[in-house]
């Protein structure tokens, strides 16, 4: 801030020798009325002593000059400052014909007018002069010479000149202490030196540099001045640069009361309390600041103050990335100057010009360019071409003009600049150096590198000749090469400049500044596309505490370091820490900066490319779908952002199989890239690896190579060949080698990557095993068992552990997202296990030994997560938590509602579906997380085959049985059955080797004998004589089943030599794993309750049928008309029911319209539940336009059971339920407190068979639930028969035997009833 009074001008009188005594008595009253301040009469008194001098003849010597510099004089003290430069011209035009020291003192006088005028320029030309004429007569530290060189480095300064007002600060400075120079100069020297510190971002010296100053001011007993309080203004104004909020507030305040005590409340005054709502803001205080805001707008002399107020609050906005809220306030700020005057017409351009920034800074270029448009018509109005101010107009208009891609006429302005700069009096510093800047940017925009480097060598030369002596305009150089080098891949020499940064930031500005943490970030982003992560944690740890302490939590340059510490754990595999950051990252970006942002749009890429890693790829594609559109609507598509959204994207549709999406998005993504950023960055390389893997993946391998190579080499070029993205293209190239069965290549290649993920990634990395399974893929195939498993194991162990760590963080969606990536592994493994065990027998046990601990960790990992995590909630005691449970189960209650519903109901609700799924999902992982109950149940309670041995009692065995795929031979599946018996040593196995033939020929033959009551004598001798040969003694089974064994009921298969049924010879119980025998069980502490639902109404009694009706029966598979009414159902409850109350049961019957899905949910306490009904499984469903995908492609939508309404359309219903209990829906119950749940339905046991895990039908959804146990049918049942089982089995039940005791001796007497098994096997009851 420039001072109110500043050096007093020389009146040097001159003896005269004229005879006309009038003028000299005019002159001499005019001289003591100047002195004593009564401007106006000494104005007066010596302009009738110029006109009496001149009438008496005097000549134009120096008495004329000595008139004319007393009304110079006066002009400047009254402010006059065009008037009072006329007559100094005068003067010097008279003393001209003699350059000494009072022809030079004049021009002093001239420079300073100039000053005042804000011709800085010429006065900087003319104090030149001075120096140059004071340097003949006075020695070189004269303090004459002294002032020159202030009023010089004052003037570079105001000119904008930073590096010439240094330059001369540094020749100077240490002399200003000399008490012969002036005292008003001395402290003006001081103050501007200040100001020149804090510019240059030199927080730390500004502050010591304004501290001088205050303490020269109370040397000299001034500080009850006006310019003191301006001293402590600055000195504020440096403490809150280097965020020392608390320090800047304090003296903000003694500058405001001083000010107001010495010069009253004037323009200056509200420029101290603008800056207290600054520092209020940038606190975070906004309370404080408003109320400040709020009187500057009430008082109508603070009118232009508080206008500017709000133009610096909107540039606070714009530099935290807040667009609307910058936009909203500058178009606010620009209704206070509607004037046409020049002082409005000043500030229209500032803010037009401010306006411009923010929306380019925005992406919007067309508007920036519109408003700095119009701000470059105001500065050629105002100022003309040849100005400063018009300079920096263009300058900002040549940024936008490169940003919108329009090149040619970006050059154009940068060359105006450049001619205009030429016929300038003094070299526009800092708009020569901006706009070499913007040539620069413009010259890596055209994707010529060499010339953009050459730039910023050159600006270095020129502006810091002297190394160490480095500013904030340093750093924008050396921080835009850094850029550049990143642009060209050249990341190692990047990270050198980057280092520089980060030195020279902390120096100038201190370890707690922003710019300091944004230095930090910046340096780690590099180092983690080096792959340099030692360092990266502690960096953005520490960006983060300062964003933290500077920004506050909530801001944009918050968010953005916590999506950089995201991006580190993503990097590092820790993707259970990073999502947390990623989603908390976007959150703040979505309320700070806006939905229809780059920030928020990158902040969606990230979390996409997280969900990615993990499997979870329906999420990432609706992310990346989002970010892509946002990018789109911002800059176009010719832009990188854009451009790497689209390839991520074709990439993501790439590992969903979906080629046909994926290779348009990916041409187009190289079509940018060549365009945008030219071939020769790592960019690119990866854009050539996701070629090639869509060469591989569509059969042609050799283009694959070709690109592969390509890729391998840029890559080596760019980053080196010590990156881990090197190593990636390695794997890629070993993985492509290998399909090519080149197992030569491959195996060195895998070898390569294995070595370099060890160093660059660590053993811990997800990555590193990864190679480790490429090279034990290579031995597998090529049956080079030894060297197979040495990489095997490690790799399941690894992917073991990754289940522990990663699961608890996972809601179920994104658990079986994140196993179905990781399974191909142990599927490889377990096809190696059996290959190995059969290569070499004698080490069977170890192997087998493996191989089944395996199975009791995997096996129906899901099923058991699922059920831990629901356990572990109900049972915590936290209310909390259980608060929160019953949140979740609500909404997705609210969500099974909105499935069902049309599109155009959704929308007149104004439903939004992805948003409410996406709560439920945060919602459950939330839960997940802090009941803990996977991870800690898994570590604490890790069984081994050992354990399940020991359950088990003489007479009985325990079978897991696995799908099994060959790894390297097409279309070939078989069957593995591990047995174990009591006491055993070791498991047993044995092989199904026909899997294709029995899933489908072989099923299909014996379902046929079941639907058409036929004898079968195949199936007992496929599916199940190699079990029974392994399973001699053996009177109880206890079985896990996988893939078709899931529908099949082994108790119905015949042998045709013995003429008995297996269930004539065993016991057999299901279980979905086997480890549930050494598990501790759930104590059933039975109360007697039990809920029947059957005989349901299905049309609830409406006399017309409609459209809408029918097609609800034929959706469930029924003919045209009503859903059929189950008369045998009505038999069949009642029964059940009164068999249960004359065992004392309390039994609550609904049937007919009371047999509602709405009473389903309202169970609460059952320990048996009795469902007789229809049941359904729609097997095959196309998606149809219009319908939401989880509906139809969740398999646990598409199954389930039909109760009171179902038949009946929503228009006809008063309940939201539709009738329809469905898998997902049952899934969600509170059956902690049941023991069975009886699905009396046809094929309730059905739902899509997915390996290792089941069936993902009604069974597994009330097993979720936590039911014990689930008594189901695998095919279309008999209504009569199914009365007499449950009858039967009730009536055994409650009679006093065990459970599935009185199941299997149910069956046996429908078996002496019924032959045929359409009978009495169609029900299977799964559960201890």
């Amino acid at each position: 801030m420039q001072f109110r009074i500043i050096c007093l001008l020389s009146g040097l009188l001159f003896a005269v020798s004229v005879h006309a005594q009038e003028w000299k008595e005019n002159y001499a009253q005019g001289a003591a009325s100047y002195q004593s301040g009564e401007l106006q009469e000494a104005f007066r008194l010596t302009e009738a002593a110029l006109n009496q001098y001149r009438a008496s003849g005097g000549e134009a010597n120096a008495n004329m000059a000595a008139i004319l510099r007393q009304l110079s004089n006066i002009c400047y003290a009254d402010g006059r400052f065009n008037e009072g430069l006329n007559f100094v011209e005068k003067e010097l035009a008279i003393r001209e014909v003699k350059k000494d020291t009072t022809y030079a003192t004049a021009l002093l006088n001239q420079a300073q007018f100039f000053r005042q005028l804000g011709s800085h320029a010429h006065a900087i030309e003319v104090l030149q002069r001075v120096e140059k004429i004071f340097g003949e007569f006075y020695p070189a530290d004269d303090a004459r010479l002294t002032d020159v060189a202030i009023n010089l480095a004052i003037n570079y300064y105001l000119h904008n000149d930073l590096p010439g007002a240094s330059a001369i600060y540094d020749r100077i400075l240490s002399g200003l202490d000399n008490e012969k120079i002036d005292l008003d100069d001395r402290l003006e020297a001081y103050y501007y030196y200040s100001l020149l510190q804090m510019d240059a971002g030199k927080s730390a010296s500004a502050i010591t540099s304004f501290m001088s100053t205050r303490d020269l001011y109370q040397k000299a007993g001034l500080q009850e001045s006006a310019n003191y309080a301006l001293v402590l203004l600055g000195l504020g104004q440096a403490y809150q640069q280097s965020n020392q909020h608390a320090a800047a507030e304090e003296m903000y305040r003694k500058a405001q009361e001083i000010y107001e005590k010495a010069q009253g409340k004037d323009n200056d005054y509200f420029q101290i309390v603008a800056a207290r709502v600054s520092n209020f803001q940038k606190e975070g205080k906004f309370t404080e600041a408003d109320q400040l805001l709020t009187i500057l707008k009430e008082t109508p002399e603070a009118k232009t103050t508080y206008a500017l107020s709000l133009t610096n609050t909107a540039a606070l906005y714009q530099a935290q990335g807040e667009y609307p809220k910058s936009e909203a306030l500058y178009l606010e700020a620009l209704t206070y100057f509607q004037g046409d005057d020049k002082a409005a017409l000043l500030q229209q351009m500032t803010i037009l010009q401010n306006l411009g920034v923010m929306y380019s800074d925005k992406g919007d270029q067309e508007q920036a360019l519109s408003k700095l448009q119009d701000a470059r018509t105001r500065a050629e109005r105002l100022f003309g071409l040849y100005d400063q101010a018009y300079l920096s107009v263009l300058n900002k208009l040549g940024v936008a003009l490169t940003r919108a891609g329009r090149t040619d006429e970006a050059t154009q302005v940068y060359a105006q600049i450049n001619e205009i700069s030429k016929k300038l009096l003094s070299p526009p510093t800092r708009q020569l150096f901006m706009a070499e800047l913007g040539e620069a940017a413009l010259a890596i925009r055209l994707g010529q590198y060499t010339k953009a480097d050459s730039i910023y060598g050159n600006m270095i030369t020129t502006y810091y000749p002297v190394p160490g002596q480095y500013d904030n305009y340093y750093l924008t150089i050396v921080n835009s090469e850094a850029a550049s080098l990143q642009a060209q891949g050249k990341l190692a020499a990047s990270r050198e400049m980057m280092s520089r940064v980060v030195a020279t930031t902390r120096s100038l500005h201190g370890r707690n500044s922003l710019n300091y943490g944004q230095a930090l970030e910046n340096i780690a982003l590099l180092r983690m596309r080096l792959g340099d992560n030692s360092p990266v944690k502690a960096e953005l740890d520490s960006a983060l505490t300062i964003y933290k302490n500077t920004r506050g939590e909530n801001s944009i340059v918050y968010a953005q370091g916590l999506m950089s510490m995201g991006r580190y754990l993503q990097v590092t595999g820790d993707y259970t820490a990073a999502e947390p950051y990623l989603k908390n990252g976007r959150d703040i970006l979505k309320r700070t900066a806006g939905e229809e942002s780059a920030l928020y749009a990158t902040s969606l890429n990230a979390l996409a490319l997280l969900y990615q890693t993990l499997g979870n790829y329906s999420d990432a594609g609706l992310l990346l779908a989002d970010a892509r559109t946002i990018f789109e609507r911002r800059y176009g598509v010719w832009n990188a952002e854009y451009s790497t959204a689209t390839q991520n994207l074709a990439a993501l549709y790439q590992l969903e199989g979906e080629l046909q999406k994926a290779e348009p998005l990916l041409r187009q993504a190289i079509d940018i890239d060549r365009k945008v950023s030219g071939e020769n960055n790592p960019q690119f390389a990866i854009l050539l690896q996701n070629l090639a893997t869509l060469y591989q993946k569509l059969g042609q391998r050799d283009d694959a190579e070709k690109t592969l190579n390509r890729a391998l080499e840029l890559t080596r070029r760019t980053l080196g060949n010590n990156h881990p993205s090197y190593a990636t293209t390695l794997a890629n190239l070993a993985a492509l080698y290998q399909d090519k069965n080149d197992f030569v290549q491959a195996e060195k290649t895998w070898l390569e990557s294995v070595e370099l993920r060890k160093k660059v990634l660590g053993e811990n990395h997800p990555d590193y095993a990864r190679s480790l399974f490429g090279l034990a893929g290579v031995y597998h195939a090529q049956g080079q068992w030894e060297k197979a498993r040495t990489y095997y194991e490690p790799v399941v162990a690894d992917y073991q552990k990754q289940v522990k760590t990663f699961f608890p963080a996972l809601s179920e969606k994104e658990k079986g997202a994140f196993y179905a990536k990781i399974k191909p592994v142990f599927d490889a493994y377990q096809d190696f296990c059996v290959q190995y065990l059969t290569a070499f027998p004698e080490k069977k046990s170890d192997m087998l030994i493996r191989l089944y601990d395996l199975q009791l960790s995997t096996k129906a990992i899901l099923l058991n997560a699922s059920n831990k995590v629901r356990s572990r909630i109900l049972s915590s005691g936290d209310p909390e938590l259980k608060q929160g449970f019953a949140e979740w189960l609500a909404l997705k209650e609210e969500l099974v509602r909105f499935y069902n519903y049309t599109r155009e109901e959704r929308d007149r609700l104004s439903v939004d579906l992805p948003a409410l799924e996406t709560r439920a999902n945060d919602l459950e992982k939330t839960l997940s997380q802090k009941s803990d109950a996977f991870k800690s149940g898994f570590d604490k309670a890790e069984i081994h085959w050992s354990e399940v041995a020991r359950s088990l009692q003489p007479g009985e065995a325990c079978v897991e049985i696995l799908r099994v795929k060959k790894k390297y031979t097409a279309d070939s599946v078989y069957y593995l059955g591990l047995v174990l018996k009591g006491g055993d040593q070791a498991p047993d196995f044995l092989i199904w080797p026909k899997g294709n033939r029995l899933e489908s020929r072989l099923f299909k033959f014996h379902r046929n004998t079941i639907k058409f009551h036929l004898r079968d004598t195949n199936s007992y001798v496929h599916f199940w004589q190699p079990l029974n040969e392994r399973i001699a003694g053996t009177k109880t089974l206890y079985l896990s089943c996988d893939g078709v064994f899931n529908k099949v009921n082994f108790n119905s298969l015949f042998n045709a030599s013995t003429h008995r049924w297996v269930i004539d010879d065993y016991t057999i119980r299901l279980l979905s794993n086997t480890r549930e025998l050494a598990e501790d069980r759930r104590a059933v502490s039975y109360t007697k309750r039990a809920a029947v639902f059957g005989f349901a109404d299905f049309n609830l009694d409406l006399p017309n049928r409609t459209d809408a009706v029918t097609k609800r029966a034929l959706a469930y598979g029924f003919e045209e008309g009503d859903i059929p009414v189950l008369p045998a159902t009505e038999k069949e409850i009642d029964q059940v029911g009164k068999i249960l109350q004359a065992n004392n049961w309390e039994t609550n019957l609904f049937k007919k319209m009371e047999a509602t899905e709405e009473n389903m949910k309202r169970v609460d306490g059952a320990e048996v539940i009795h469902i007789a009904t229809h049941g359904f499984f729609l097997s095959d469903v196309d998606q149809k336009e219009g319908e939401e995908s989880e509906l139809q492609s969740n398999p646990l939508f598409r199954s389930g059971v039909l109760l009171a309404g179902a038949g009946v359309d929503r228009a006809s219903r008063q309940s939201e339920e539709d009738g329809v209990l469905t898998a997902y829906e049952a899934m969600n119950l509170s059956l902690e407190k049941t023991d069975l749940v009886v699905l009396s339905a046809c094929e309730t046991g059905l739902g899509e068979i997915r390996n290792g895990e089941g069936v993902y039908g009604l069974q597994r959804s009330f097993l979720v639930a936590g039911a014990n146990s689930v008594l189901m049918s695998l095919w279309q049942v008999d209504d009569v028969a199914t009365q007499e089982l449950m009858n039967s089995f009730y009536t055994f039940w409650l009679g006093g035997q065990e459970r599935n005791e009185a199941f299997r001796n149910a069956q046996l007497a429908m078996k002496e009833k019924y032959d045929a098994p359409y009978f009495w096997g169609a029900f299977v009851l799964i559960g201890l």
